[in-house]
């Protein structure tokens, strides 16, 4: 059967150099090895996080067995504070964008939700990092 569209128009692979079209290297950001290397970073932050959450402040909460309740303290005296929870949430976060980007990277119409999800997952890394050595200290 005969095709009523020419092969030689213009746009049509048959009239292609191919050699011209070379693609734009990508960039540090879009790469798998960015995104693996962020994934790794968030997943000891998570760790940490993990840690952090679960240790809570030990002995030395006024709302546990071994001290009795007094008002007016920081935050981290406290085990039942939302604020050892939410640091978590910033971890998981940072670990779940990490992850997000690892599996982005290797998609081509996906290139910039890695670049996205990269510097969202840095993001939360260091918001975590920077609650965690802002916060109060925990009484002894």
């Amino acid at each position: 059967m005969l095709s009523l569209v020419p092969a030689d128009r213009a746009g049509s692979w048959s009239n292609r150099d191919f050699e011209d079209e070379v693609p734009r290297p990508r960039g540090l950001f879009r790469r798998g090895g960015m995104a693996g290397l962020v994934t790794l970073a968030a997943l000891f932050v998570f760790l940490f996080a993990a840690q952090n959450e679960v240790q809570k402040c030990g002995d030395a909460c006024y709302d546990g067995g071994l001290r009795t309740f007094e008002a007016g303290h920081a935050w981290t005296a406290y085990e039942s504070s939302w604020q050892w929870q939410a640091q978590w949430a910033l971890g998981f976060a940072a670990l779940g964008l990490g992850i997000a980007a690892l599996v982005t990277a290797s998609r081509f119409e996906r290139r910039t939700w890695t670049v996205r999800a990269v510097f969202a997952s840095v993001g939360f890394m260091v918001l975590w990092g920077a609650w965690v050595v802002l916060e109060p200290a925990i009484p002894s």
